[in-house]
Parts: structure tokens; sequence; C-alpha cells
């Protein structure tokens, strides 16, 4: 049986994820603006086919701490995530993978500008991340109100998954 990049992607966001979950499809940010979301009205980039049977590239953000006290966990996120998309890329079928990785240094309101970061200004088709539970409680809504899927990769606290249908 052959092996997609697409599948391997998958396989990769299952991975980094500490609990499961179900595949989204992704959809356009909202056109305006909102003041509680700070989320741009332009549309998100969509992994289409191209001509000649090839595919777009994945645009995925990475959100994890890098920097300070709990960097240990994100070092070794974003770590495994690099290891992952050197291996997919390297596959001759599927979309490329072009990963953005951000530093949420373990605080709330820097995640809520990654998030803002990843849907705005990178058009991603989802976020991995962020690392800590109180950071996800804060920027994951910015994704579901925009529509983008999150996975969470180390998120325990109760409630996370719950805030919509884009949080896994």
């Amino acid at each position: 049986m052959k092996v997609t990049r697409l599948s391997l992607a998958l396989v990769l966001l299952l991975l980094l994820s500490a609990c499961g979950g179900q595949a989204a499809t992704p959809v356009s940010v909202p056109e305006q603006a909102t003041a509680t979301t700070g989320v741009a009205e332009t549309p998100a980039a969509q992994a289409t086919p191209e001509a000649g049977g090839g595919t777009a590239e994945l645009l995925i953000g990475f959100a994890f701490i890098t920097s300070g006290d709990n960097a240990v966990y994100g070092n070794s996120q974003k770590a495994a995530a690099e290891l992952a998309i050197e291996e997919i890329n390297a596959m001759s079928e599927g979309p490329k993978i072009t990963p953005f990785f951000e530093d949420t240094a373990a605080k709330p309101d820097q995640a809520i500008t990654v998030f803002q970061k990843f849907i705005n200004d990178n058009k991603v088709h989802a976020i991995i991340g962020p690392t800590l539970s109180n950071e996800a409680k804060s920027s994951d809504p910015i994704a579901q109100t925009a529509g983008v899927p999150v996975l969470a990769v180390s998120n325990t606290a109760a409630g996370i998954v719950e805030m919509g249908d884009y949080i896994f």
C-alpha cells in the first residue's frame, strides 16, 4: 500500500497530539476583523490540487514554548515536528508541508498574538499547539472563530476540546 504525504501529515498531527481527534476541513477566515478576535477578513489559503497531479503546500503553524522555564516541553515538541516534516517533505507525492514555528513563551497573551499571526499573516491551514492548557484557553477561541483547526499537543485541562468543532 502506497502512503502519501497527506496521509503522513495526518499521522504527524495525530502523533503530536496528546489526545485523538477527527479530521476537519479548512474553511475561509471571516472577512472582517472583529474586536474580540482580531481575525482579518481575508480567505484562508486552501490546499488544492495543481495541474499534473501534484498538490499545493500545506501551511501549518506550530505554537510551542521555546523559551523560559517550560521550554523543555516546547523544544521537544518542535524537534519532533521538524523531524516529521523533513520525512514527509522528502517523499515524492502529496503536498509539501510549510511550517511556521512561533514561541508562545508560556504566556496566554503571546499565544493569542501567535495565533492571530498564523491566521492573518501566514494563512495557515491548521495550527498545532499551544504547549500549555492556559495558553489554549486564551488562543483556541481565535482559531475556532476563524475556522482554522487546532490540534492540542499537550493540553490536559478540562474543556479544551469542548471549545468548538475546530479544536482537537
